[in-house]
């Protein structure tokens, strides 16, 4: 025999709670983490003894306390390290800043560690619970764990926060730091993060084919943080496109021509839709369409975004100093890629530029190496390529 039930109107809160294993590249805010713990903060009600919770506790004796690592430069105006939150005062109570936890101890859940710029950890004081419940203290201490991960859960994405739980990880190595005594135990730890709003209306499974694409997005995120430390803002690359391997030539060398090219988005607002006009700004579009073979629509165009490159880009300024008799800085080129920004720069020299004849910086490009080489950019080598680039940064600094 079977009774069918009634159900509630609508069920929205079936992706209330899940796990995210992936999490932004940006930090969270101390107002959004306040406002997120404040769900473990006890309250004091007029007609009770004590404090109140909002999940259960055997005998309310709360032997669960909650400890947060925070990483460096992840929860803005909070200094990175260990802290203990205090329920009471709604307070964190730096334990160390001087303590730093190795991704090494995740595991398996290395990668979602070093994505999340929070970790909480749940430690049950056995002490505090051992004189009456005896041997079924941590049992309880374990209930409770449960009891306070599921709010933590359910709240974090309120304030567009997720959280991982993690089953296991070398919590031993990194115990000192948390001024225990023998009597706790980790019951339990999560890790944590923004999160994009919209993750919270799908279900991030492993065969969602959106989780899959946010996956390659957090991908080219980390290769993006990894370049940012060994190369200057200007040479990072604005578009990453994942292969299995590189082409090749017979000689060994990448293949550039094999390359897949990339595809670039246009904005499609009306300001990005502004035609070159002046003879300036013609003049340089029809540089940037010779080499690129692409059509230049708007000055707010970007060269790279339009499939430009380093190559590309020493070929436009060795044009551009021998048919217009103009001289963009390499580095300048970079931190202005768009058509607009190079024609603010460069209008000056345009409205005074000498005649062709009389334009010895001409005659110094046209005579060195870097020219040389820029006949047969498609055969340049990586040696070359940065011998190329290195020369003409040389050249500009005099």
């Amino acid at each position: 025999m079977s009774v069918a039930l009634p159900g509630a109107e609508s069920f929205d809160v079936k992706l209330q709670r899940q796990s995210y294993r992936q999490f932004l590249e940006e930090s969270v805010s101390l107002n959004s983490l306040g406002e997120f713990l404040e769900c473990l903060r006890s309250q004091q009600l007029s007609n009770s003894p004590l404090p109140k919770y909002r999940y259960a506790s055997a005998g309310s004796l709360y032997p669960v306390q909650t400890y947060i690592y925070i990483k460096p430069n992840q929860v803005q105006s909070l200094t990175a390290g260990i802290y203990y939150y205090h329920p009471q005062q709604h307070q964190l109570i730096h334990l160390s800043n001087s303590a730093k936890v190795d991704s090494g101890i995740y595991g398996i859940n290395q990668e979602i560690f070093e994505q999340g710029a929070f970790a909480l950890f749940l430690i049950g004081d056995l002490q505090a619970i051992a004189p009456i419940y005896g041997d079924k203290s941590r049992d309880f201490c374990m209930l409770e764990a449960g009891y306070i991960s599921q709010l933590l859960m359910e709240t974090a994405p309120d304030y567009d926060l997720g959280l991982c739980p993690i089953g296991a990880l070398e919590f031993d190595t990194i115990r000192e730091n948390f001024a225990l005594h023998e009597e706790h135990i980790l019951l339990h730890s999560f890790v944590g993060g923004c999160i994009d709003p919209t993750w919270k209306t799908r279900w991030l499974s492993p065969e969602n084919p959106q989780t899959q694409l946010t996956k390659t997005e957090l991908m080219t995120q980390k290769l993006r943080q990894f370049l940012q430390q060994r190369l200057p803002e200007y040479m990072i690359p604005t578009l990453y496109i994942p292969l299995e391997a590189l082409p090749l030539t017979p000689n060994g060398k990448v293949d550039r021509r094999a390359l897949p090219l990339p595809e670039f988005q246009s904005p499609k607002t009306e300001l990005y839709f502004t035609p070159p006009i002046t003879d300036l700004e013609v003049a340089i579009a029809n540089l940037w369409q010779s080499v690129l073979q692409v059509e230049v629509q708007s000055i707010h165009d970007n060269f790279f975004e339009l499939g430009g490159n380093s190559l590309s880009a020493t070929q436009v300024l060795a044009q551009m100093r021998s048919s217009l008799q103009l001289n963009l800085p390499i580095r300048e080129f970079f931190f202005n890629p768009t058509l607009a920004s190079q024609a603010d720069l460069l209008k000056l020299q345009w409205h005074q530029k000498p005649q062709p004849a009389k334009t010895p910086q001409i005659e110094r490009v046209e005579r060195g190496e870097a020219q040389q080489l820029l006949t047969n950019l498609d055969q340049l080598s990586e040696e070359e390529v940065e011998k190329l680039l290195n020369q003409m940064q040389v050249q500009e600094g005099g």
